[in-house]
């Protein structure tokens, strides 16, 4: 008999303790009473929700918070290792490689996942911005396996990061076009891999919409699920060790493998090819020089000879 599966806001961390805010910043309006409304999106609630819910409950068989976080952050963990592949392919299709690197997570329909990954950083950025530093917890391990990626992705797309190669240096205009070339690519990458996580941003538009009556627009209805001084619940401890142990190799953590490998092998042809390329052009450049060089030197010795026996008579 399958396990009952809870809804998707039951098994993620929330609140001050879990790292991640799943209200966006929202806007003011007015309801059809002409009530002033604070209206923001619920990340937990949209049309992927029951089936990543499914896939979480069933193929790690558990419903635990941590245990959920932790088998979530190895995925995002291993992804910072693969930053460098995201200006070659889409963001759906690069998560899409990343939860086939785990059995358990294979089942997710790419779609899905990429939407919920994308809602995952999201909620990371409005707790930032909600929390300040030295009040931020560290409970949990998904939200520091987010960091990590979101940290390596902007260090290698980030603004200024190309730019500063050249800085200091007279560049010529040629190097000037590549480098802008590179500037204007990275900020495409950036655009499409985070146009739905920014902290200013409502998501994609297909999550829950919620409406809050308010009295004074200044005030997020929401900030106070965060305020890290209210007394914390904190839950009862799971055992995660023994939930692994129990589950010997049938443990989810152990079931990886590479799936971008086969991304890899052929950009790594692309560049051998491109390289034997470079190569042949090379050698025959040098064999159409060397034919000048030889039909030069005749030319040379024919001239000289001319111009010695002038000399002589």
């Amino acid at each position: 008999m399958a396990p009952t599966v809870p809804p998707l806001s039951a098994l993620m961390v929330k609140d001050w303790l879990g790292g991640l805010r799943w209200e966006t910043k929202g806007y003011k309006g007015y309801d059809d009473k002409d009530n002033r409304v604070h209206q923001h999106r619920n990340l937990l609630h949209h049309r992927h929700s029951t089936h990543i819910a499914k896939t979480l409950v069933r193929n790690l068989a558990t419903k635990s918070r941590p245990i959920i976080s932790r088998c979530l952050a190895d995925i995002y963990n291993n992804a910072s290792e693969r930053v460098h592949l995201c200006d070659r392919m889409e963001p759906e299709q690069f998560w899409a490689y990343e939860k086939n690197s785990w059995e358990w997570s294979q089942s997710f329909n790419d779609e899905a996942f990429w939407a919920f990954t994308h809602k995952l950083f999201l909620a990371r950025a409005l707790y930032l911005d909600t929390v300040p530093e030295g009040h931020r917890s560290r409970r949990y391990p998904l939200p520091e396996a987010l960091d990590l990626f979101r940290d390596r992705f902007y260090a290698r797309y980030g603004p200024g990061v190309i730019s500063g190669s050249i800085f200091g240096t007279h560049p010529s205009q040629g190097e000037l076009d590549k480098v802008q070339k590179k500037i204007f690519a990275a900020q495409k990458t950036r655009d499409t891999y985070f146009q739905y996580s920014q902290v200013d941003s409502e998501g994609d538009g297909s999550d829950r919409l919620k409406s809050t009556v308010v009295q004074d627009d200044r005030i997020d209805p929401n900030r106070e699920k965060y305020y890290w001084w209210d007394e914390v619940h904190v839950e009862p401890t799971e055992d995660i060790v023994a939930y692994y142990f129990d589950l010997g190799l049938q443990n989810p953590r152990h079931g990886h493998k590479d799936a971008y490998q086969e991304i890899e092998d052929a950009l790594k042809q692309a560049e051998e090819e491109e390289e034997r390329e470079k190569l042949l052009d090379k050698e025959r450049t040098g064999l159409e020089d060397d034919l000048m060089m030889v039909d030069v030197s005749k030319e040379d010795d024919c001239i000289g000879d001319m111009g010695m026996g002038g000399l002589e008579m």
